[in-house]
């Protein structure tokens, strides 16, 4: 999701469309489907966008402000592609990797920072597990195959 200004309108492209999306308070915008609610650092510049809705959150480029994760070691050991298969046919891509000291589960067209609950074990924004524990992972219960 990449927010601008295209022919005088705020909004967002996602891929080859533009959503114009409608200030309804000084940090909330309304799209025709979600609501956006913009989070600023105490000097006011934009951090990052969240979707009330679903908790998806979309951070705004990197900024000073954005606090350095812990990035551990044994992040390193998940770190990589992982294939979805239907009836044995890959189906959908996932990659994985650490940015500024932070797992990063990437796919769909989406970004998603992970919180660690239990070693191995992690949120989504949205409250989706993403578990790298056993000898296959998986997203949402469902398994993942780590591409080599």
């Amino acid at each position: 999701m990449v927010f601008l200004v295209k022919n005088g309108r705020f909004g967002y492209a996602a891929g080859n469309t533009f959503e114009p999306i409608t200030p309804i308070s000084p940090s909330e915008y309304m799209a025709k489907r979600y609501l956006y609610r913009f989070v600023y650092t105490t000097d006011g510049t934009p951090l990052s966008v969240v979707r009330p809705y679903d908790g998806m959150v979309w951070l705004l480029g990197s900024s000073d402000a954005e606090l350095k994760g812990p990035e551990k070691k044994e992040w390193s050991n998940s770190t990589g592609s992982y294939v979805r298969r239907r009836f044995g046919v890959g189906e959908r891509l996932y990659n994985v990797s650490v940015h500024i000291g932070w797992l990063h589960f990437i796919g769909s067209g989406q970004d998603l920072r992970l919180t660690e609950y239990l070693p191995g074990l992690f949120f989504t924004p949205d409250g989706e597990t993403v578990d790298f524990r056993g000898t296959i992972a998986t997203y949402r219960n469902i398994k993942l195959y780590k591409s080599k």
